[in-house]
C-alpha cells in the first residue's frame, strides 16, 4: 500500500462528524510514515537534525504528531515541509496532514498599552514647488563658490 493511499484514508471534511478525530488520526498516520520512513533509510534522529538544521525535539514531535512541542503552527507548517522533503515524502501531502486548528502562540498581538500614541518628533515640512527648491539650490551652490573661490 502507497503512503498516500494510507493517508487518504483519514477524511478531510472539516465538517463531517468527527472530523477532529479524523484530522488528528491523519497526524498520527503522517508522523508513523516520516519514522517508518526514516528507519527505513537508515538514519537516526541526530541525522535528520544534522542535515536539515532542526531541532531533534522538533522533530520528535512531528513523528509523534505533538504539535504544542512546536513554538508555533507556522513553525510546524515549515518543518514537516522541509522533514518530508528531506525524508522524499510529498511536502504538501505532509503539512495537509497537519490540523488546521493548532493553537496560535501566546504573545504575538502587541499589548494596548505599547502602541504609539505621541505625536511624531519632528514636525512635517512643508512642500515646496519645484522653481523654490532650485532657486535655494542655486544659492546654496553659489555661496559655496564664493567661499572657496
Amino acid at each position: 500500500m502507497k503512503w498516500t493511499d494510507r493517508l487518504q484514508r483519514a477524511p478531510r471534511d472539516a465538517d463531517a462528524p468527527g472530523a477532529a478525530a479524523a484530522r488528528s488520526e491523519r497526524a498520527l498516520e503522517m508522523g508513523r510514515l516520516l519514522r517508518e520512513r526514516r528507519l527505513a533509510r537508515g538514519l537516526s534522529l541526530g541525522d535528520a537534525e544534522h542535515t536539515t538544521r532542526i531541532n531533534r525535539l522538533y522533530l520528535e514531535a512531528l513523528e509523534g504528531a505533538r504539535f504544542e512541542v512546536i513554538p508555533a503552527p507556522v513553525y510546524a507548517r515549515g518543518f514537516m515541509r522541509s522533514y518530508a522533503r528531506y525524508l522524499g515524502l510529498d511536502p504538501e501531502e505532509a503539512v495537509a496532514a497537519i490540523p488546521s486548528d493548532l493553537p496560535r502562540p501566546a504573545g504575538l498581538e502587541p499589548m494596548p498599552g505599547m502602541r504609539r500614541t505621541a505625536p511624531p518628533a519632528l514636525p512635517a515640512l512643508p512642500a515646496m514647488n519645484a522653481p523654490v527648491l532650485a532657486g535655494i539650490v542655486a544659492v546654496v551652490v553659489l555661496a559655496a563658490i564664493a567661499l572657496f573661490v
